[in-house]
């Protein structure tokens, strides 16, 4: 492991690390977490997110997204109201 100093405003030193301290971590391991976390993309650094983080979070808030695309399913459902539009115009009776 390596070894580093970070300087931290005292308040958010302060805020932190009894933070951790209440959920039983240190506060290396918090920055560690996070840090792992913001490589992988899961957590954003900057002021704005990105739109491709943003679409992550959105999709992983819907869990039943996980394994497809919305993009698809909307497609897939549009070509099936299609086609039922389709058969329904198909068994009309002209009634006039």
């Amino acid at each position: 492991m390596h070894r580093t100093s970070i300087t931290f405003p005292e308040k958010l030193f302060r805020r932190a690390k009894l933070r951790a301290t209440s959920e039983g971590r240190t506060l290396s391991d918090v920055i560690r977490s996070l840090l792992e976390r913001w490589l992988e993309g899961d957590v954003f650094a900057g002021r704005e997110k990105s739109e491709e983080a943003r679409k992550r979070a959105a999709l992983e808030s819907f869990g039943m997204w996980s394994d497809r695309s919305p993009d698809t399913f909307l497609e897939d459902s549009r070509s099936s109201l299609t086609r039922r539009d389709e058969e329904l115009e198909d068994a009309r009776v002209d009634t006039r």
